[in-house]
């Protein structure tokens, strides 16, 4: 629903407000950062007080090792997988470029090739992101700068002073960032 225009999504809203009590599961998924979504529309849809919102979490090394096992054709070493998940900190899209880009190389996934993932994987992780955060809302690539000069645990509005945004564009910019 991330490509959905802003009439589409007030239906939703409209519809879900009307669900509660109904043996009814509307799914929604949405990925944050894409242009064009609602964020108003997207909090008032959260905040419903039947909505459940789930956030999946970064992937285990066993899942890391899966997905190795799948694009790579063969099972990968302990460390090789353990090196690959600590390069792209287990999100999926992340593991995704690692793969092809070792695939690519036709680095084999054994012991002695977990070091070359440290020089393969910052790389492709690195243009992945900088596509990634081209395509993030204004202001989010400024928010991450300012997050990176701060260092450290710093609040939004410390954070989003420091990016020149205003107050009511500096949530939507860390949505933008955490999705």
């Amino acid at each position: 629903a991330h490509w959905a225009d802003t009439h589409s999504l007030r239906f939703l809203l409209y519809l879900a407000r009307r669900l509660d009590g109904l043996p009814v599961m509307l799914l929604i998924s949405t990925r944050s950062g894409e242009p064009g979504a609602d964020p108003e529309v997207w909090t008032h849809l959260a905040t419903q007080p039947f909505v459940h919102v789930i956030r999946p979490g970064a992937l285990s090394e066993h899942a890391v090792a899966t997905m190795l096992a799948a694009g790579l054709r063969q099972p990968p070493a302990d460390s090789f997988a353990a090196a690959c998940q600590a390069a792209t900190g287990g999100t999926p899209f992340l593991v995704h470029e690692l793969i092809a880009a070792l695939a690519a190389d036709q680095v084999a996934p054994d012991a002695e090739s977990a070091p070359r993932v440290q020089r393969v994987g910052p790389r492709t992780v690195a243009t992945a992101t900088l596509v990634r955060l081209a395509r993030m809302p204004r202001g989010s690539v400024a928010l991450a700068q300012a997050a990176a000069v701060l260092a450290g645990e710093a609040p939004l509005y410390r954070a989003a002073r420091l990016a020149g945004l205003p107050e009511d564009e500096a949530l939507p910019a860390l949505d933008g960032l955490v999705g």
